[in-house]
């Protein structure tokens, strides 16, 4: 082989770019304040916001766990960050009594469910570069030694 990629070698497609611009296109309207959109009301009473909120959780936990080598510690803590992150939005209307998440009767729920979500926040961010780095190191590995899988 001389390096050039042959048509069809590909093993699997990649979604990862597609999970990225899934996630940069729900970002869109909050980094935009759009509160309009973000507002809309849907079936449930739950806002527009709130489900992009809790799907953007969800695509930034999948990139991890799609990003993670199968055999490496960091797949099932991958997953594990992926089920916080379907839990997010049922564990907010739990402490909210609400699914457009607002808090009005009890201050502390509210606070234990912000600190929950900046750390889940933060966990996904570093799960996400932990990955990236992983693979990146990976890729480096196998062009140095082309005969390793």
């Amino acid at each position: 082989m001389d390096g050039r990629r042959q048509i069809g070698s590909r093993k699997s497609p990649r979604p990862v770019p597609a999970l990225f611009l899934l996630l940069g296109l729900c970002a869109v309207p909050m980094v935009l304040g759009a509160e309009v959109v973000l507002l809309f009301e849907l079936p449930l009473g739950v806002p527009l916001g709130t489900l992009l909120a809790a799907l953007m959780f969800v695509l930034g936990a999948t990139i991890s766990v799609v990003s993670s080598p199968s055999q490496s510690s960091l797949r099932p803590v991958s997953v594990i960050t992926l089920l916080l992150a379907l839990v997010w939005l049922p564990f907010g209307t739990f402490l909210a009594g609400n699914p457009s998440l607002s808090f009005v009767n009890d201050a502390r729920d509210s606070a234990v469910f912000w600190r929950f979500t900046a750390g889940l926040a933060i966990l996904i961010a570093v799960m996400m570069v932990c990955a990236g780095i992983t693979n990146w190191l990976a890729r480096r590995r196998r062009m140095k030694d082309p005969v390793r899988p």
